[in-house]
């Protein structure tokens, strides 16, 4: 795959654009979106792409998360000092979670066929969005706890 053009991005510009788009979604399930994206902080990545995570990341959420509940989005710098041009920008909920063993699974295609048998924990762009996040120099993870939600950890290069 050839990495895609990139740009350099404020945060808090492509996640109020991601959240207008979804806001129906959130009012639908009574769902509050909280947030803390501070102005200024910038990465380098698609536009295009990154719109694309941040509307699977938050349909996610707001898919599993409890209804009445919330879905949270901030900001975060890694503690690691080796990582300190890394924007991590987190997209969470307070649903039912996934199982460990199913963390990692959920990023990987469905096999063909196994698709309808496969249980829906996530929406089907995960898979693309991890490939793209990886495309540009980034990563996505998850960390999850049955009955706990889940937070999934969008990594970027910082720019500026």
């Amino acid at each position: 795959m050839e990495p895609p053009q990139t740009e350099v991005i404020d945060v808090r510009e492509a996640v109020n654009a991601a959240l207008l788009e979804v806001e129906p979604q959130l009012r639908a399930r009574r769902l509050d979106s909280v947030g803390d994206i501070p102005p200024g902080v910038l990465v380098l990545a698609n536009r295009e792409k990154l719109h694309g995570i941040l509307l699977t990341l938050l349909s996610n959420a707001i898919r599993f998360g409890s209804r009445g509940g919330y879905v949270m989005v901030d900001v975060g710098y890694p503690l690691d000092s080796t990582l300190q041009n890394v924007v991590m920008l987190r997209v969470g909920d307070n649903g039912q979670g996934i199982p460990r063993e199913r963390q990692e699974e959920i990023f990987e295609p469905a096999p063909p066929g196994e698709a309808s048998e496969r249980p829906p924990l996530t929406g089907p762009g995960l898979t693309a969005s991890r490939e793209w996040a990886r495309a540009m120099d980034g990563n996505i993870r998850v960390r999850s706890e049955e009955g706990n939600g889940s937070v999934f950890t969008l990594t970027l290069p910082r720019a500026g």
